[in-house]
């Protein structure tokens, strides 16, 4: 059986290369989708333990949160909707599976989960913007006649946080975005794949973050770059010179500093001066 881990390991790690376009991948990182549109996601290529268990467990959440869910009296429970809206506004195929409509009494509620880390859940204070587009999705385009009344975002710690206290799991109640707004967004997402298609030009990738952090000892505080964290987590990362992407070869980088007195003392002045303002909101 020595085959066994990469048996486990290549099954988690599959991607799903369907020429859909789904809305809990494809809303967020346009370079990303025109990539996976016209070529489909690299094959798989054997990552540590580390990085498949979060799939794995995930997975595996979802599959026991359906089993017990089936079998609560009272309530019906739908699992796993899938959905594939006929808009006349979309050019491209979407689609996307709902992980839960429930009928609970006089309740409606559509639900998402989502597994994190015990260290994300610490410094969560609202849900992400990218799982509320995603759930809005499900809720404006499930072609269902008659809308839940309430929409939630489970989020689930699977490990201890820093300081190894284990959270409580999250619900969250959200308002979907306007039906407006996601069609739009859409519209700009496959309008970056159909310019592609006819000039090879990729859209950028998303904007990373700039925060300070004050240097006591020098008396100074130092602006820095963060890449996006999706740049971590590329699929083409692994590619090396063969990388149509290159988000993930971005490196986080010291822009420059002031003085107490707010004074450029190292990097390109205008753009160090551009983001004093944000050292109260940002300082670490």
């Amino acid at each position: 059986m020595n085959g066994l881990i990469d048996t486990i390991k290549r099954a988690t790690l599959m991607p799903r290369n369907d020429s859909m376009l789904h809305f809990s991948q494809h809303l967020n990182h346009n370079r990303h989708t025109v990539l996976y549109y016209h070529y489909g996601y690299p094959g798989i290529v054997s990552e540590a333990w580390m990085n498949t268990l979060p799939l794995l467990q995930g997975n595996a959440i979802h599959a026991e949160i359906h089993r017990i869910m089936d079998n609560v009296y009272g309530i019906d429970y739908y699992p796993e909707v899938s959905m594939f809206p006929e808009d006349e506004f979309f050019q491209y195929s979407w689609t996307g599976t709902a992980d839960a409509f429930i009928n609970d009494g006089d309740e409606s509620w559509l639900i998402d989960y989502k597994t994190i880390s015990g260290a994300g859940i610490t410094f969560l204070q609202k849900p992400r913007l990218e799982h509320v587009m995603q759930v809005s999705c499900y809720y404006h385009f499930s072609g269902w006649e008659y809308k839940p009344d309430n929409v939630g975002i489970l989020y689930l710690p699977v490990s201890a946080d820093y300081k190894r206290r284990w959270h409580e799991p999250q619900l969250y109640t959200v308002e979907p975005m306007e039906y407006d707004t996601l069609v739009n967004h859409i519209r700009s997402v496959e309008s970056d794949i159909s310019i592609y298609q006819s000039t090879c030009l990729l859209p950028a990738w998303p904007d990373g973050e700039y925060k300070w952090k004050q240097n006591k000892r020098n008396k100074e505080y130092e602006l820095h770059y963060k890449p996006h964290y999706s740049s971590m987590f590329c699929p083409w990362r692994y590619q090396e010179d063969d990388d149509p992407c290159g988000c993930s070869k971005q490196k986080p980088m010291l822009i420059g500093k002031v003085d107490y007195d707010m004074n450029v003392i190292d990097g390109e002045k205008e753009t160090v001066l551009a983001y004093v303002e944000q050292i109260q909101e940002t300082v670490e």
